[in-house]
């Protein structure tokens, strides 16, 4: 059946594509871009600037503002400059203020660099850069205690009208106190504050704040060990849309991996996420574990969740994790959300399966757009019944029998295209035997695929193309190539660059993010533009899961030129995901289109199955009817 739980995602979209400008190298969680150093804001002791203008304008909880005050302390406000020295609670002030870190900096003490700030771009947008970096102190000295961070303010507006993101990046914060906010040689004390309020009645701050010691490169959890909607430790982006910043509660645990000699244990770089699964799309916030395997993610408003946990890069053995869901209230925190990443179970004796390919440890990876054939022997159950049925998450996401073959003791079951479930899942297959038999419960771990394809223009699968992953925590860029092996990918496949199979077919599962493909072969060009040796998709966010990528090639053939939109088969009632069947997906979705959680269904014309003039529940039950062989057809 249908799930709406889309926690583990996908790349591939029907998209026939043509290239895009060559991305970027990976950098370090502050970035050194042009006009972050435009100016400089004088060595001082809680001194600001004048207002300063910026070059664009930003709706901060419905307020428009286009001019703030730099402050030497770690902050931005915007209604006049900020002298306060020891940092107050961001939850009860009064002033409109941005903080990467509200502590009492002196850029007069020994060593410290001074304060810059201006206007710049950010992955082709315009944005707005100040950056503390090396700055020591007040009571300071010596300079063996510096902090590094940097506020990014970048224009969304692409988005919606005032849009924006803010960035916090930091790559090291050594001390947390001056000495006159009851610090001794820069710790302890009134500890520093990291997040933003609009002043009256809305404001949010990272789990740590004024908390001794939660920041510092020194602890664990400290801000240059973990993140927010980044997988850059060291990075947390908010996004802001409509006027609203991210507030709300708080979602922590642990990511525990079993070793292969059974014995638990933290996993530190595991990719962990967060998604709020009563919108559609599902909204996910991403982070990675730190040294003792902990995570945090912060800013989550009330509503219903659940989370996966993806296995670091040194431990592509292991499974990922996918818990069940869970419902955040107002400004709630749930700590002990733990997630437990486990040795997949393997292939049990006397059950094969008809799989496309198998993971880095063995495990089946089962085609999500073709049938697949499932076995099981059993000598001693002459006269029994089998089923299978396939698990995610606690739940069934599709089933079906396996009736015996002429072959005493042999079942035999069919499992239907899958498509759009995917990632990993349980099979179970379940033999009742009559009489003396022994019944059996067989387990085996497999993945799902979801696969895209590089064609050339005539439709014809490339095979030995390289298709390559790049991956940014923006819509806008700048994209980067993932890391071969990085935990960013699922243990289905963390090969990148990818060489496409003899039918031109790759896959990844990945975490939320945004994405693009590029696939390139040799003696291949881009068709729009010939001098260019690839193509590259379009920017891909995800969630929602995005299925069947179609990236075409001119290799010399001729063929129609490609398209931007899939081209579904005609006449085809009941398949309304344009998928060239009909199955239970389509039931789902003509339920989910008539409650209103989706907004159109993609093939919409053949979701009037009965022809009554309008989609509604009658045509769900007839096309489950017909998936279930209580009708022959289903009109044309």
């Amino acid at each position: 059946m249908m799930r709406s739980l889309f926690a583990v995602l996908v790349l591939a979209l029907f998209l026939i594509v043509t290239g895009l400008p060559t991305r970027s190298a990976h950098a370090a969680a502050i970035k050194s871009l042009p006009g972050c150093a435009a100016n400089t804001l004088t060595a001082n002791d809680d001194g600001s600037t004048s207002a300063v203008a910026l070059p664009f304008t930003m709706d901060f909880f419905g307020t428009s503002y286009n001019s703030l005050y730099v402050n030497n302390n770690g902050n931005v406000t915007f209604s006049g400059s900020l002298s306060t020295f020891t940092p107050f609670g961001l939850l009860s002030t009064s002033t409109v203020i941005i903080a990467p870190f509200f502590g009492d900096v002196d850029t007069t003490s020994p060593g410290s660099s001074e304060v810059t700030y201006g206007p710049t771009t950010f992955g082709g947008r315009t944005a707005f850069c100040v950056n503390w970096v090396n700055v020591n102190y007040f009571g300071a000295t010596t300079a063996d205690k510096l902090n590094s961070f940097q506020l990014l303010l970048v224009d969304r507006s692409d988005i919606g009208v005032g849009d924006f993101d803010i960035y916090f990046n930091y790559d090291k914060i050594q001390w947390e106190t001056g000495s006159a906010s009851n610090g001794t040689n820069g710790l302890g004390g009134d500890s520093a504050r990291v997040g933003y309020s609009n002043g009256t009645d809305t404001a949010f701050e990272l789990p740590g704040s004024g908390a001794n010691g939660a920041f510092l490169n020194s602890s664990a959890g400290g801000l240059i060990h973990n993140s927010r909607d980044s997988l850059e430790n060291g990075r947390y982006i908010f996004r802001v849309r409509g006027g609203a910043a991210p507030t709300g509660g708080f979602v922590s645990g642990r990511v525990i991996g079993r070793t292969p000699d059974g014995p638990q244990v933290p996993l530190a770089g595991a990719t962990v996420q967060i998604c709020k699964q009563d919108v559609v799309p599902p909204v996910c916030s991403t982070t990675t574990s730190d040294a003792n395997g902990d995570y945090s993610v912060a800013g989550l408003v009330p509503g219903t969740y659940n989370g996966m946990a993806v296995p670091p890069a040194t431990r592509a053995d292991l499974f990922p994790d996918i818990n069940e869901l869970f419902d955040l209230g107002g400004g709630q925190g749930l700590p002990g959300y733990d997630f437990k990443l486990t040795l997949p179970r393997p292939r049990p004796p006397g059950v094969t399966i008809d799989s496309i390919a198998n993971t880095s440890n063995g495990s089946p990876v089962l085609s999500w757009s073709a049938p697949v054939q499932v076995t099981t022997m059993n000598d001693t159950c002459a006269g029994g019944s089998a089923t299978w049925e396939l698990i995610q998450a606690g739940e069934v996401i599709a089933s079906g029998s396996m009736p015996q073959t002429s072959t005493p003791g042999l079942f035999k079951g069919t499992i239907p295209p899958l498509r759009p479930e995917h990632g990993p899942a349980l099979l179970r297959i379940e033999v009742a035997c009559p009489g003396a038999g022994v019944d059996k419960t067989l387990d085996v771990d497999v993945y799902i695929d979801p696969s895209g394809h590089v064609r050339d223009v005539n439709g014809t699968g490339i095979v030995g193309a390289t298709v390559t992953l790049l991956r940014s925590d923006s819509s806008s860029g700048p994209f980067v190539a993932v890391a071969d092996g990085s935990a960013i990918m699922s243990p289905s496949n963390r090969t990148n660059p990818d060489t496409t199979t003899a039918e031109g077919r790759f896959g990844w599962d990945v975490i939320a993010g945004f994405y693009v493909v590029r696939a390139e072969a040799t003696g291949c060009v881009s068709p729009d533009n010939p001098a260019q040796s690839f193509v590259e998709s379009e920017v891909m966010t995800i969630p929602p899961p995005v299925t069947d990528l179609d990236l075409r090639l001119n290799c010399g053939g001729s063929g129609p030129p490609p398209t931007d939109t899939p081209v579904p088969p005609a006449g085809l009632s009941g398949d309304v995901n344009c998928s060239g069947g009909v199955n239970a997906i389509d039931s789902a979705l003509i339920l989910q289109f008539i409650a209103g959680l989706v907004g159109s269904l993609q093939c919409q014309e053949d979701g009037d199955v009965n022809g009554s003039g309008d989609i509604n529940s009658i045509d769900a039950a007839i096309v489950l009817q017909f998936v279930a062989g209580l009708v022959p057809s289903l009109p044309v």
